[in-house]
């Protein structure tokens, strides 16, 4: 058994930590290892402009795009919705519709 020395001289046994917190010390270590590993790799990708693949096609390669068409359907819609303009709630589902099918044909 080990001891340590406290500040006033006194050989007293050494704290060990019990063997669940030891475990749990571990994976949160292991996990901090792995996330510095994923920020490293995803900031080389960046830096080499690269697209990440997976199966030999590219992952999010077309996100920007979506995300255009998607900002422009959202913003078509609460011109919509703030116009103050009163429709029927068919004629509201009609043109919410035409906005959902404008968005699902640009993903």
């Amino acid at each position: 058994m080990y001891h340590r020395t406290t500040h006033k001289g006194h050989k007293v046994a050494w704290d060990e930590p019990p063997p669940d917190k030891e475990d749990r010390i571990a994976d949160q270590i292991r996990k901090i290892v792995q996330d510095r590993r994923a920020k490293a790799s995803r900031s080389r990708l960046k830096s080499k402009s690269a697209v990440p693949t997976k199966d030999g096609k590219p992952i999010f390669e077309r996100t920007s795009l979506i995300d255009e068409n998607l900002n422009s359907g959202l913003s078509r819609f609460r011109n919509l919705y703030y116009s103050g303009r009163m429709m029927s709630f068919k004629q509201w589902l009609d043109e919410v519709h035409e906005l959902i099918e404008e968005v699902k044909s640009t993903i």
